[in-house]
């Protein structure tokens, strides 16, 4: 490992990023680019559109040559001929009288109208062209009217017609004038002709020079972009490109240079920010290595001390040997002692084959935590964890006690529990006596093994006694004080009131209950099974119903009097059952399983009552089905008494 000298630590904090005022400086890498192919591309694109614009004049130049001049001057000069044609044909009419004179009059005339509206197609938009075609159609037209046709006209066919001096002058000077109109018009298209080839040609050598200066200004451009990109990023990548060589050979002190583009000078911070990390995981390693020397000391002090009993093992396959043990392991495991190092024969095949089974189960580094039983009978609560991969198998810890005693202890207070359910069990009410025109329904279910909730029913003619109890808590305390007050009820006879019975109750229960912090919640109800009245007192309970089958209302009945080992004092109610009534009585625990409130239990209470006429056993079983599917539920209780004729 590389070794950091003392001047490390005192170096400066790091680099900052100079703070420049001009572009480049907080331009990246990507915004040179950026900034060399917009220069480009104004370069060829202003280039271009130049091109184009010596391109466009130098078609338009070519066109105006090649479609326009050369080719109106071909007509132009078939239209004088065709005029001079009919000249010649006028006067070797006049002069023999054949009319096949004639023929080159009427054919030129028609030739000339043809390519006048030629030639005034193609000198579309020169105007001092067309003007001249004017004149000239003007003049001709003139010469047809005055001179040839009247003349035509005078010749009679096979007879000469001799022009006096008169008409032949006159004749000869207006044409003339055509003549010189002729001239003017070939004038004026060789003019244009000329002017249109210096047009060309100025624009071929514009168009010639720009291309040149195109071609330069890209190269010099290229070449000036080149080397400010050499000069703004490629130097300062091959700085930090340098110094990180440096740093990867070992030399930590090497500073990262920060320069060029505002990405590469980041680059250039973070590398340096990462090169002083480097060199704080360094120093912070080396201290580490001196700590974990000093925790292995600490950690076989730790294991040759410890209480517990400690093992290092090595596992190969179903093979488990003991690599180490602490004193206290060779004193549960004696077999230590002779240098016994078979895991088997110190424990046990059985309590291997279950360690075995752990282990399998375990993730890399995971643990788990069970009671093993050895061949000697000893019991040991292990802790199993596992610590790696070694050449020889997968090395785990043990960690162990001898728990044989309080698994005994334990295993006694089960057999206390289990007596104690039983006992519970057996002050449950047995088969009732036959009870001609009443029903009675019953469930109980506790929480624990041992509940806090009872129930009793006494029939002794002409009464029916039913109470029902809620004790706080749960398990064997709660069972306890369960019996106690049931027994406290059933000392009473039955036909005692049940205020009577109640406030009785309480002066037995009382000082037990004040001196444990304890209560009971209790309703207990005495019922005339002649005339149908009933009376009842109620200790905090408040969960006893009457379901009157022929409205089929459900009425609560309660009273605002403290649950026994609170209230002093129990006030007594009463009430009647028509035929086909019923009275219920339910704990906590069933109000639970309705969501806890009174409104939910006694739309359930009336979803079952009115049903088909159901029996008290079938209400109770309906509301009580669900005992103990609630997380954490309570014990849950029901008794039904049912008036049926």
């Amino acid at each position: 490992m590389a070794t950091i000298s003392s001047n490390a630590n005192a170096e400066q904090p790091g680099p900052r990023i100079p703070r420049r005022r001009y572009l480049g400086a907080r331009l990246t890498v990507q915004g040179w680019l950026t900034v060399v192919l917009c220069v480009m591309g104004v370069i060829v694109i202003g280039s271009s559109v130049v091109v184009a614009v010596l391109l466009h004049r130098t078609d338009i130049a070519t066109r105006q040559l090649a479609d326009t001049i050369s080719p109106a001057r071909s007509t132009a000069f078939q239209l004088q001929a065709w005029m001079r044609d009919q000249e010649t044909g006028v006067r070797g009419y006049v002069i023999t009288g054949n009319p096949r004179f004639l023929e080159p009059y009427y054919a030129g005339r028609t030739a000339e109208d043809t390519a006048a509206a030629a030639l005034r197609q193609r000198l579309s938009g020169h105007d001092d062209l067309l003007a001249d075609l004017t004149a000239i159609e003007t003049a001709v037209d003139q010469w047809r009217t005055s001179y040839a046709e009247p003349v035509i006209a005078r010749v009679s066919p096979g007879r000469p017609y001799p022009l006096s001096q008169g008409e032949a002058d006159s004749g000869k000077a207006q044409f003339d004038q055509l003549r010189s109109l002729f001239d003017t018009q070939n004038e004026n298209l060789n003019a244009a002709r000329t002017v249109a080839r210096t047009q060309l040609q100025q624009d071929q050598t514009s168009l010639n020079r720009v291309l040149t200066g195109v071609l330069v200004a890209i190269l010099a451009t290229g070449l000036a972009l080149s080397l400010l990109v050499r000069n703004a990023v490629a130097r300062p990548v091959a700085a930090v490109a340098a110094a990180c060589r440096r740093i990867a050979t070992g030399d930590f002190e090497a500073r990262i240079p920060v320069d060029g583009p505002s990405d590469i000078r980041g680059i250039a911070v973070d590398a340096d920010g990462m090169r002083r990390r480097i060199v704080d995981e360094l120093e912070t390693s080396q201290a580490a290595r001196a700590e974990l020397h000093d925790s292995e000391e600490l950690f076989r002090k730790s294991f040759n001390s410890s209480v517990a009993g400690k093992l290092m093992v090595i596992r190969a396959n179903d093979q488990w040997s003991v690599e180490r043990a602490n004193p206290s392991a060779q004193d549960q495991l004696p077999g230590l002692h002779e240098a016994i190092t078979d895991l088997g024969a110190l424990m046990g095949q059985d309590a291997v084959a279950e360690l075995s089974t752990a282990a399998d189960s375990l993730a890399d580094d995971g643990s788990a935590r069970l009671t093993l039983q050895l061949a000697d009978g000893r019991s040991l609560d292990v802790s199993i964890a596992v610590i790696g991969d070694k050449p020889e198998g997968i090395q785990f810890v043990l960690h162990f006690r001898d728990v044989t005693e309080s698994e005994r202890l334990r295993q006694l207070e089960l057999e206390e529990m289990n007596r104690a359910a039983e006992v519970q069990r057996a002050l449950v009410p047995g088969v009732l006596p036959a009870t001609p025109g009443w029903g009675i329904g019953t469930f109980t279910s506790p929480a624990r093994q041992v509940g806090g909730d009872f129930y009793d029913v006494r029939v002794d003619q002409p009464s029916i006694v039913l109470s029902l109890g809620d004790v706080m808590g749960k398990g064997m305390d709660a069972g306890m004080l369960a019996a106690a007050t049931r027994t406290a009820l059933r000392s009473n006879d039955p036909a005692t009131t049940p205020s009577d019975v109640l406030n009785g109750a309480a002066g037995i229960l009382d000082g037990d209950l004040r001196r444990i912090s304890a209560f009971v919640t209790l309703s207990y109800v005495l019922v005339d099974m002649d005339s149908g009245g009933f009376r009842f007192a109620d200790a905090g309970h408040g969960l006893l119903f009457v379901i009157r089958t022929t409205s089929g209302t459900v009425e609560r009945l309660s009273s605002e009097d403290m649950p026994v080992g609170v209230g002093n004092h129990w006030r007594q109610l009463s009430d009647r059952l028509a035929l086909g009534d019923m009275i219920l009585l339910v704990s906590d625990g069933v109000l639970d399983l309705w969501g806890g409130s009174i409104e939910g239990l006694e739309d359930a209470i009336a979803q079952c009552a009115n049903g088909n006429g159901m029996s008290p056993q079938g209400v109770v079983d309906y509301l009580c089905a669900n005992a103990g599917e609630l997380v954490d539920s309570d014990d849950v209780t029901a008794v039904a008494l049912s008036r049926n004729g």
